[in-house]
C-alpha cells in the first residue's frame, strides 16, 4: 500500500468517494481501452492463472500487443511487471514441466489473441503485503493504439487510489487471520519444514513472510513465530522451510525433550543461544 497524500494525480478526486473514482477511470478508459473490470478478491479467491500469478507477485501481467507476447524486460527500478522469464518461472513452480513451459507461454499468448484482444492488462491492487484485487483492461479494436507504459502507469495510479479508497471505507478492517494445518515433514530447536496442499492459501505463503505458529506436545502447546525462508512444490503438495523466532526459553526446552527424548540443560540454552 502506498499513500495517496501529495500525489498529484489525486488533487481532483476524492478518494472516499468510490462511485466518483470508477467513473472518472471509465471515462478515461473510453478514450483508451474497449472495457474493464474490477476484481476484488473479498468472498472469491485467486482462481484463474491471470490472478493466480498477480496474486503470487504483486506484478501487473502486461500484453502491449498479444501479437508480440510477454515484455522480455522490465524497465521500472521497482519491478512491476511479469515478463516471459518470470510467468515460465512460475508455470515451473506450478507443476509445468520445465520442457514445455515454453510452450505453455506461447499457448497462453495465443489464447489471448483468439480471444479477440490485440492489447491487455490486470494491474494488481496493492495494500500493504497483499494483493486485494486487480483491474482489468482490454483492447480488441484495432483501430486504437495500443497500450503503452504511459496508460500502465495512469492504471498503478488508479489501483492505488481504489485502495486508499477501499480503506476509507473499512475494508481491511475487518479481515480475518486465515489459519490452517500444515503437516510437520521435519522440525529441529531452530526450525521446520511443513507441507500443505496447493492452493490459494499455500500460494500467499511466500519466501520471507512471518506467520504465527503453534505446535501441540505432550503436556504443551508451543506458540512461536516463524520466518518463511525457503519454498518449493510439487504437483500436489506445497513446502515451507521455516526459521523460528523469538521462541521463549522454556518453549525451546520442552520442543528440545519433545525432539531428543532428553533434558534441556543451561548448556544446551547456551549453545542454542551461540554462547558456547
Amino acid at each position: 500500500y502506498e499513500t495517496v497524500e501529495g500525489d498529484k494525480f489525486v488533487e481532483d478526486i476524492d478518494p472516499a468517494n468510490i462511485s466518483g473514482l470508477t467513473k472518472q477511470m471509465a471515462a478515461w478508459l473510453k478514450n483508451h481501452a474497449s472495457g474493464y473490470n474490477f476484481v476484488i478478491f473479498k468472498e472469491e479467491k485467486p482462481s484463474n492463472i491471470e490472478e493466480r500469478i498477480i496474486a503470487e507477485t504483486g506484478k501487473a501481467l502486461f500484453l502491449p500487443s498479444t501479437a508480440a507476447g510477454f515484455p522480455e524486460t522490465d524497465p521500472y527500478p521497482r519491478k512491476r511487471l511479469v515478463t516471459r522469464e518470470l510467468f515460465k518461472r512460475y508455470l515451473e513452480s506450478t507443476g509445468v514441466n520445465l520442457a514445455f513451459v515454453n510452450t505453455e507461454c506461447d499457448r497462453f499468448i495465443k489464447s489471448r489473441s483468439m480471444n479477440g484482444m490485440v492489447s491487455e492488462a490486470w494491474v494488481p491492487i496493492l495494500f500493504q503485503e497483499y494483493v486485494i484485487g486487480y483491474i482489468h483492461v482490454w483492447l480488441n479494436d484495432r483501430e486504437k493504439a495500443l497500450f503503452d507504459y504511459k496508460v500502465l502507469d495512469t492504471l498503478y495510479q488508479f489501483a492505488k487510489v481504489l485502495a486508499y479508497s477501499l480503506k476509507t471505507k473499512g475494508l481491511f478492517n475487518r479481515r480475518k487471520k486465515d489459519t490452517f494445518e500444515g503437516k510437520i515433514i521435519d522440525i529441529a530447536v531452530s526450525g521446520l519444514l511443513f507441507a500443505y496442499p496447493n492452493s490459494s492459501l499455500s500460494s500467499a505463503l511466500l519466501r520471507g513472510k512471518n506467520i504465527a505458529i503453534k505446535i501441540g506436545i505432550p503436556q504443551h502447546t508451543i506458540h512461536a513465530q516463524a520466518n518463511i525462508t525457503r519454498q518449493y512444490r510439487d504437483t500436489v503438495m506445497s513446502y515451507f522451510g521455516c526459521r523460528f523466532k523469538d521462541m521463549s526459553l522454556i518453549d525451546t526446552g520442552f520442543l528440545f525433550e519433545a525432539i531428543y527424548g532428553k533434558p534441556f540443560t543451561e548448556t544446551d540454552a547456551k549453545f542454542l543461544a551461540g554462547n558456547v
